[in-house]
């Protein structure tokens, strides 16, 4: 059955037949469906991969191809769910796969990418699923599995991009990696990266603490920790890192700005992390250099200081008419001149392009008239043709009329911190639109509490124009109840520089309410400085919903709980007390110690010395708690009350929590004093009836005897009649002694063998002289011994075929079957009438129930015949049951054993 022996097939049979499938939803092999079993070779012998989910759990069986599908999920995943090896699938094909099982129709899911290791990217292959339903006696058992790759028509176009887009990414100015799980591995990193680290250092695949050792006590390890823990992203501005770039121990002081951004899977679980950033140690160093020169020229000269002061890179001065008078030697290489070829030449003649003479002859002017410095800045292009950007200062000197005498510039050239900012402009946009294009709603905050960014989630849930929720105007959309506790907590956490979480509602564009929980967390500066909040807004309206439904659902089932005529008494799986009302505590008379012990134990203990028979109570409820199933038995009290005691598990229906054990227990002492005083009734009366009745009877026969001897045919009719009712009250007294004897224990019983189908055939040919509106069907075979009461057994049998008749009158079938089965004979009536209703069939067997439909209800009778039955039945240690359709028929069974099995014959 299994298949082939031929290489790696031969593993997969040999897989199979290893695993233990009794304790599998499929059950042992043996008993495997011929339709699976022909599935099962059709998959094995296939050269696709195929595979079959079996049953509504989708058991996995499949053939070699198809393991190489799952990967290192292979060979676990033989014979388990389907689900646990597709989970990062399951959206996409759960609804196709319910739409199989439940429709019976084949589907397709087309150009689905499938990778063997979804933790890498790039290592899977495309393929189109045909998913046919496996059918079992025309139900749908299964769905089979062919799977057809598609790679080869998708791949090429798809690699052209994935090269492409690897391209850009190795040779990105910024250093960009990839670092996969809780262990931060480096799973890729550009060109970028290596120059930052060190080119001769072998990194790849190894986790940061062991690749970068050096950072461990910088604190990085620290920060990557908690990004992936709490899947916020942290972003650094100018941090220093000491990076032993060649190995020897020699550790090189860098700068850098950078990010860590959590990515996730399908299911939104943080997978690793994303990191981004640029070295800036070069920027860092220059503006130290810049602050150092700026406090040096401060100890200069005061000439020097005017000249220097603002940009240290080109020095020079010229006159109020714009004629050069000294340049310094940058400046001069710069131009590529020597100073007696700069002195007393203006903009023009040193060949500045005709719109920066006209700039900066106009400039110079408003410095002579304004006598005030000017900055302003512009692009060059120097003698190389290399382009870059410059920024310069013209600074007045005065003379004794103060007058222009000359002016000092100076220009320094900013092309770095230019392209940085293009850069940090670049980094700004990405984060926006990473941001933007979350679920989750972000914020960002300055030093002085006012909010500076909103993401488009925001002004999409809002409807707020773009830009006006910043400062403090996002309040207008936070509901007047909640809006000061949210303004308050804001800025209290910004005074603090600390992090908080609160809930509020904000109203949408819709004009309705959510609530959303606000999570922020401070962010700093490389130097420590405060720079304001980083938060997220998540809707949590949902949950806030459920928790008030739980809240009302509590405080209505407390109401019930005091209002209940029922004392009730909740236990927990490990036996403590959860819950109960005060009628428990009155009702059972409890000490309040032992209720605020809070233990089960302790409530028993003091219930059982209250008991008549105390003996196994304890026990009998923990079999019932072990075993969890259903209880209802009545207790009597030592001070005469009577309790009855209901107590069911309590369950979650959707996942099988087991949530621990409801007892309800009602005092039904008056009943029991009632029923009591109705059956001694019952007892007396028939039996002073018996007597009378039966004397009433024989003169009724005497009499009769003597009007028909005088030929009076009128009379002897009229006792005929007599007669009949005469047997109905001996019939209803014999059936209320019956009852009074079953429930006393006193119904005694003659054992015999006899041949069952022989009283069966006996008692159906009598019925049939009774009736000629039905048909009585015999099905029966031969002959079949049983050990018991023939009276009484036959006494069951004419009330199954006596009813059948009296309350099927429209049936004009009525069949009657023996059979033996097992050690047990099972005798059934079947009728075709107006059969019984779900609430009847549950009480039909009950002492005076009677039917509720019309039909059953206009013939007469007290409902003690089918009660009797049971009670005979059950006395011969059998069983009493109807199956019954309303409107198409009832039949009712009963089943005895062979042999000798009467419980406790007098």
């Amino acid at each position: 059955m299994i298949g082939t022996d031929k290489g790696s097939q031969k593993k997969i049979n040999d897989l199979i037949l290893s695993i233990d499938w009794s304790g599998n939803p499929l059950g042992p092999m043996e008993d495997w469906p011929a339709s699976l079993k022909d599935s099962l070779d059709t998959v094995l012998s296939a050269g696709l991969p195929m595979g079959m989910l079996c049953g509504p759990e989708l058991i996995q069986l499949y053939n070699h191809p198809f393991s190489k599908l799952i990967g290192d999920k292979h060979p676990q995943a033989m014979g388990k769910p389907c689900r646990e090896s597709w989970a990062h699938l399951w959206p996409r094909l759960s609804h196709e796969l319910d739409a199989v099982m439940t429709k019976g129709e084949a589907a397709i899911v087309e150009d689905i990418y499938i990778s063997s290791q979804p933790h890498k990217s790039l290592s899977g292959h495309y393929f189109t699923l045909h998913l046919s339903p496996i059918k079992n006696n025309g139900q749908v058992s299964g769905v089979l599995m062919v799977c057809q790759e598609q790679t080869a028509r998708l791949s090429k176009q798809e690699d052209e991009v994935i090269d492409k887009l690897h391209e850009v990414f190795m040779d990105l100015p910024a250093f960009i990696a990839i670092l996969k799980g809780p262990d931060h591995r480096l799973e890729l990193f550009n060109d970028s990266y290596t120059q930052l680290v060190g080119k001769n250092r072998d990194i790849i695949g190894k986790p940061i603490e062991e690749a970068l050792p050096e950072v461990k006590s910088q604190g990085f390890i620290g920060l990557l920790d908690n990004v992936y823990k709490t899947g916020k992203p942290f972003i650094g501005n100018e941090i220093p890192v000491n990076l032993d770039r060649t190995v020897n121990g020699d550790l090189d002081k860098v700068y850098v700005n950078f990010i860590y951004h959590p990515y996730r899977d399908e299911t939104g679980d943080v997978q690793g992390i994303f990191v981004h950033g640029m070295d800036v140690t070069e920027l860092v160093k220059a503006k130290h250099r810049a602050e150092k020169l700026a406090l040096k020229l401060r100890q200069q000269s005061r000439i020097f200081d005017i000249a220097l002061s603002s940009i240290p890179e080109y020095v020079y001065v010229f006159d109020s008419h714009g004629r050069f008078e000294y340049a310094n030697a940058s400046l001069l290489n710069l131009w590529g001149k020597t100073l007696p070829e700069v002195i007393g030449k203006n903009f023009q003649e040193l060949g500045y392009s005709e719109e920066l003479v006209k700039l900066h002859s106009s400039q110079i002017a408003e410095v002579v008239r304004t006598k005030r410095p000017l900055k302003g800045e512009n692009a060059y292009t120097n003698a190389e043709g290399k382009e870059g950007y410059y920024e310069y200062t013209f600074s007045p000197i005065l003379n004794e009329d103060n007058e222009v005498d000359i002016i000092v510039g100076s220009t320094h050239d900013i092309t770095i911190r230019k392209e940085a900012e293009e850069i940090l402009k670049e980094q700004e946009a990405y984060y926006r639109s990473m941001t933007n294009n979350t679920p989750v709603i972000t914020w960002i905050s300055d030093a002085e509490g006012q909010v500076s960014f909103f993401n488009k989630p925001w002004y999409d849930y809002t409807g707020q124009a773009p830009n006006t929720a910043l400062g403090h105007d996002w309040l207008r959309s936070i509901h007047p109840e909640d809006a000061d506790k949210a303004l308050k907590t804001f800025l209290k956490s910004s005074h603090e520089r600390s992090s908080f979480s609160l809930e509020f509602r904000i109203k949408g564009g819709d004009g309705n309410y959510r609530f959303f929980q606000n999570s922020a967390q401070p962010k700093f500066d490389g130097a420590g400085h405060f720079e304001g909040f980083i938060g997220s807004l998540v809707d949590i309206h949902e949950r806030k919903l459920v928790e008030q439904t739980l809240r009302y659902q509590n405080s209505l089932l407390d109401a019930q709980q005091e209002v209940s005529p029922l004392a009730t008494l909740i236990v927990s799986p490990e036996g403590t007390i959860v819950n109960y009302n005060d009628l428990f505590f009155k009702m059972w008379n409890m000490p309040e110690s032992v209720v605020q012990s809070g233990l089960d134990d302790n409530a028993l203990e003091a219930a059982m010395m209250q008991l008549v028979e105390a003996d196994g109570f304890v026990s009998k409820v923990h079999e019932v708690y072990e075993s969890r199933s259903t209880n209802n038995e009545k207790l009597h009290f030592k001070d005469g009350r009577t309790l009855e005691r209901f107590g069911s598990p309590i369950w979650d229906k959707e996942d099988g929590t087991y949530y621990g054990y409801v007892w309800f227990f009602q005092d039904i002492t008056e009943q029991e004093d009632l029923a009591r005083q109705k059956d001694d009734f019952i007892a007396i009366a028939s039996h002073e009836l018996k007597t009378p009745v039966t004397s009433i009877k024989a003169y009724t026969q005497i009499l009769r005897a003597m009007f028909r001897d005088t030929g009076d045919e009128v009379s002897d009719a009229m006792f005929v009649k007599v007669d009949q009712y005469i047997n109905k009250l001996t019939d209803l007294v014999t059936e209320m002694l019956d009852v009074t004897k079953i429930e006393q224990g006193q119904l005694r019983f003659r054992m015999e063998t006899f041949d069952l189908n022989a009283l069966v055939t006996e008692i159906v040919e009598d019925l049939r002289r009774t009736t000629e509106q039905h048909t009585l069907e015999l099905v029966i075979k031969g002959g079949l011994a049983l050990c018991g009461d023939q009276d009484r057994i036959g006494q069951v049998i004419v009330n199954f075929l006596t009813n059948a008749i009296k309350y099927a009158p429209e049936s004009d079938r009525i069949i009657v079957r023996t059979e033996l089965k097992g050690e047990n004979v099972i005798f059934s009536v079947q009728d075709f009438g107006t059969g019984l209703s779900e609430e009847d069939r549950q009480k039909v067997f009950d002492r005076f129930y009677r039917a509720s439909n019309k039909s059953h209800q206009a013939k007469p009778g007290m409902g003690l015949g089918l009660f009797i039955c049971a009670g005979i039945i059950e006395r011969h240690g059998g069983q009493i049951w109807v199956d019954s359709v309303e409107g198409e028929g009832s039949t009712f069974y009963f089943s005895v054993p062979v042999g000798p099995n009467l419980n406790s014959l007098p």
